[in-house]
């Protein structure tokens, strides 16, 4: 028996995974998504921490050398760390960009996978 859930008012993302979902429950997966070990996401996650400090402190870094070279000494330390920052975060959003598309990439195999088995 099936059920019938309204996913008029969900978002797409929500309704491609809800059909990811059932779909691979009905072909005797339990889960769509494959588990990576605790101590390979706990590493992602602390790379996430580190590149945002590392990025920081060597725009500040970078900033407060090249004022005491020419003698401005707030504003290239400021630049440079704003600089820093916004390439800590631009890192940040490609590592997320990086994991989305190997989730995607997993599902797209997954999905060849079962088309496979039909």
């Amino acid at each position: 028996m099936r059920h019938h859930i309204d996913l008029r008012g969900v978002a797409v993302r929500q309704r491609l995974f809800y059909a990811r979902f059932t779909r691979g429950r009905a072909y005797g997966y339990n889960s769509i998504v494959k588990e990576e070990p605790a101590l390979r996401q706990i590493a992602k996650a602390s790379m996430v921490g580190i590149h945002l400090v590392a990025a920081t402190l060597v725009g500040l870094v970078i900033g407060y050398a090249l004022d005491g070279f020419f003698g401005t000494m707030p504003w290239l330390t400021m630049i440079f760390l704003f600089l820093g920052i916004a390439t800590g975060f631009r890192d940040l959003f490609r590592m997320i960009k990086f994991n989305d598309d190997d989730n995607d990439d997993e599902d797209n195999d997954n999905s060849e996978r079962n088309r496979k088995n039909e």
